[in-house]
């Protein structure tokens, strides 16, 4: 009722798109109603470009840099085929949200729906995962989550977490020369608000590295984990380049169809159904013309990819704990 009285109030002067004010204004009335045990989301829904006001990406970007640091997330919804999905997806991207693509309004109460959702079932959220790495360990890139390095550590932020998922990060490590056997190769602490509680939690702990004599041992044991995580990697990036060639007609809608067949059994076999839907949405969006609805609907996917939800595999058996004295 609170929602449906507010809306009356709202006034449509038309002429042009201040996005900017907007979210600020959002960001307002969000640190107004935050509570200790509050979810704190914003939805930004738009058909177009910011034309007024602050117009620039940077602008943006440290915006929704600011309101995650306040404790809340931008989840962002582009409708129709005006509206630029590069800038609101790296506003989700940023703040810790969702990204969807609407190609037709009535497709909006759909996307409202999975958003309240979501945030129904948050159990933990404000994760922050703390990795602080050996001397001789070098942490060569983070992959598709904001972080930052920090005296010697790197402070990973983490989305929202449902109740019964879980979320990988992949990252790419670099060794220095090291003697066999399995050494502890980085501390590692994760921060988090619990939601039904609001008691801030810590998790402490440790990860280890196996090292080798034989390199054919190392085919030996592979983790689905990692296996699943590069291969969505991939795809993403496949994907990207799908788009930019739709988008410059460099790739003709017959070219464009093949290589979504590909990644999408690809997704099939790997257990990513959600985006391989999406992958089918956009095949059939490109074999109507729709060709810039399609490369938004690409768009949606490539950002499920980064930061969709991984079903849990086994997890992988250290053969024996490193030792106190295997730092270095």
């Amino acid at each position: 009722e609170e929602a449906k009285r507010r809306l009356k109030d709202v006034e449509i002067t038309g002429g042009s798109t201040d996005m900017h004010a907007a979210l600020k204004a959002g960001l307002k009335e969000m640190l107004e109603y935050s509570g200790e045990n509050t979810i704190n989301k914003l939805i930004l829904l738009t058909d177009g470009r910011p034309t007024h006001g602050k117009i620039e990406d940077q602008d943006f970007f440290r915006l929704a840099e600011s309101i995650r640091s306040k404790g809340g997330s931008v989840s962002a919804v582009g409708v129709g085929l005006d509206y630029n999905e590069d800038l609101l997806s790296s506003i989700a991207r940023l703040s810790g949200g969702g990204f969807y693509h609407s190609p037709r309004p009535r497709e909006i109460k759909k996307i409202f729906k999975k958003e309240i959702a979501h945030f129904l079932n948050v159990s933990h959220r404000g994760i922050e995962l703390i990795v602080k790495p050996k001397k001789w360990v070098k942490v060569k890139e983070i992959y598709g989550l904001p972080h930052r390095f920090d005296d010697g550590k790197y402070v990973i932020q983490l989305p929202d977490l449902e109740k019964f998922t879980e979320q990988s990060v992949l990252c790419t490590l670099q060794y220095e020369p090291h003697p066999a056997g399995i050494f502890r190769i980085a501390d590692i602490r994760v921060r988090y608000l619990h939601t039904s509680t609001g008691v801030e939690g810590e998790l402490t702990g440790w990860a280890a590295a196996r090292f080798v004599d034989d390199p054919t041992i190392i085919k030996k044991g592979k983790n689905p984990r990692v296996d699943k995580a590069l291969l969505r990697r991939n795809v993403k990036s496949d994907l990207i380049s799908t788009i930019r060639g739709i988008r410059t007609r460099v790739l003709n809608a017959d070219e464009a169809q093949h290589q979504l067949r590909e990644y999408q059994r690809t997704l099939i076999l790997s257990g990513s159904t959600k985006e391989a839907r999406e992958l089918g949405e956009a095949i059939q969006q490109l074999a109507r013309g729709e060709d810039e609805d399609a490369s938004k609907t690409l768009t949606q996917s490539t950002f499920s990819l980064e930061r969709g939800k991984r079903e849990s595999d086994e997890a992988p058996q250290i053969e024996e704990p490193p030792e106190d004295g295997d730092d270095s």
